[in-house]
């Protein structure tokens, strides 16, 4: 696990506060991956009625895929 956090510590002070979150999603599923965890990213819309998964394209670009429609 510190591993893990170490990971994440170092890329999270690698970004500047005004990259894209999409940088730092990049980041953490890269994370996610490499260490085959098993977790899953996922983000609500701004009234929380939908729901999509965050995964890394075949770019290596996080894309948000619907989870309900």
């Amino acid at each position: 696990m510190n591993i893990i956090k170490s990971n994440l510590e170092r890329d999270f002070n690698n970004r500047l506060t005004t990259d894209p979150i999409s940088g730092f999603e990049q980041d953490l599923l890269k994370t996610f991956e490499r260490f085959k965890t098993g977790i899953g990213l996922y983000k609500s819309n701004s009234d929380h009625t939908a729901w999509s998964e965050v995964v890394l394209n075949d770019s290596g670009l996080p894309e948000q895929i619907p989870c309900n429609n």
